[in-house]
């Protein structure tokens, strides 16, 4: 049996033996639950557990006029096509019963992430809630998700700074930070990383695969004094990368220092300190 596709059933909400049984069904379809016991060489009780199971769910439909009972799969997309109109009707049935619930705020720290669909979720919500400016490094941006949040971000006057050894295609109304080096240096590169910082507020650190498949490892933090100082950091970081190619473009000391002190107006000029002032009062 095809493990991939088995483990992608699996993440669709299937137990292992359902995801087994799904396959066997679709390649072979109006067969008894006594044969798929035997394909997949596992007991006739559990299997017939499973066929009821599956059914109740929408995955299967039995032939009520064979005798004995013959099962086949329903197509993938119709299945999943009504689970999707399912979820949307639930999830705007919570949606207005918790309306009325004011959120209390979470605490702030630092809090690690281990679930590839979550950490792009926690990087299109960070960029979506900048108001001011914010940074942005990574290696190449593909997901359409997160590019789309980008641009929806600088669409609302955001200051939108990315440092990138590729461009990210039609992202308009950003600024690019980059390097002569970076292209040679992509080639030698393995893996991917996503860094956001916002505002001085928060920020977004993972680390991929070089698909965006696989999540090494990824944490968010909303803690002011931890994120005004990897913020100030990363100012740091894409300052000196213009300044190295303003030294290699032979540009003068003086058209050197004022591009400086431009830069730095942009990434400061509206950024707020009132958390970090807080923390001080208290």
């Amino acid at each position: 049996m095809d493990k991939r596709k088995i483990d992608s059933l699996v993440k669709i909400g299937l137990r292992e033996i359902e995801a087994e049984i799904y396959l066997v069904l679709l390649r072979e379809p109006d067969i008894t639950a006594y044969k798929v016991a035997k394909i997949i060489s596992k007991p006739k009780t559990t299997i017939y557990k499973a066929l009821d199971i599956m059914q109740n769910e929408g995955l299967i439909q039995g032939n009520q006029a064979a005798q004995p009972l013959t099962y086949s799969a329903i197509p993938i997309t119709e299945y999943l096509d009504e689970k999707e109109k399912k979820f949307s009707a639930t999830r705007e049935e919570v949606e207005e019963e918790l309306k009325d619930i004011k959120q209390i705020k979470a605490n702030t720290g630092i809090f690690p992430i281990t679930q590839l669909s979550q950490a792009f979720s926690k990087a299109q919500e960070v960029i979506s809630g900048s108001e001011e400016v914010i940074l942005i490094a990574c290696t190449t941006l593909t997901e359409p998700e997160i590019i789309d949040a980008i641009q929806q971000t600088a669409n609302r006057g955001v200051k939108v700074f990315i440092q990138s050894f590729k461009t990210i295609p039609g992202l308009m109304g950003v600024e690019y930070v980059s390097s002569h080096f970076d292209e040679e240096i992509s080639q030698n590169i393995s893996y991917n990383w996503l860094e956001i910082f916002s505002d001085g507020k928060e920020y977004f650190l993972s680390l991929l695969s070089p698909d965006f498949k696989q999540l090494y490892k990824a944490q968010w933090c909303n803690d002011p004094y931890t994120s005004i100082l990897t913020y100030n950091a990363n100012v740091g970081s894409f300052i000196l990368t213009k300044t190295n190619e303003m030294i290699r473009k032979k540009l003068s000391y003086q058209e050197i220092e004022q591009s400086v002190k431009e830069n730095l107006k942009k990434y400061y000029k509206r950024i707020k300190m009132q958390t970090i002032e807080h923390l001080i009062d208290n």
